[in-house]
C-alpha cells in the first residue's frame, strides 16, 4: 500500500509539473526550469525507490536460495551419517 500511494504521488507531481509547464507562459523560463527541476528530481525519487525495491528482493532471493542449500547438504549429510552408522553397525 505504501509503494503505492509513493508511486502515485510521485506521478502525481509529475503530471502536475508538466501541466503547470504547458500552461505557464513562455516569458517566464525561470520558473518552467524550477518546476522541469521539481520533475526530474520526483522521477530521481522513483528510481531509488525501485532500486532500493529491486536490492531487497534480491537479498530475499539470496537468503532463500542459501537456506534451501544449506537444508539440502544438512539432509545429504544426515543421510550420509546414516549409511556410515548402518554400515558400522555389528550383523546379528
Amino acid at each position: 500500500i505504501d509503494k503505492l500511494q509513493n508511486d502515485y504521488e510521485v506521478n502525481n507531481k509529475v503530471k502536475v509539473g508538466v501541466e503547470k509547464i504547458l500552461n505557464i507562459d513562455t516569458t517566464a523560463p525561470e520558473v518552467k526550469q524550477l518546476l522541469l527541476d521539481e520533475i526530474i528530481e520526483a522521477n530521481k525519487q522513483k528510481a531509488l525507490e525501485f532500486q532500493k525495491q529491486n536490492e531487497e528482493k534480491k537479498e530475499q532471493l539470496r537468503q532463500e536460495i542459501t537456506n534451501k542449500v544449506n537444508e539440502k547438504l544438512n539432509t545429504l549429510e544426515e543421510k550420509k551419517q546414516q549409511k556410515i552408522n548402518n554400515f558400522n553397525c555389528p550383523a546379528f
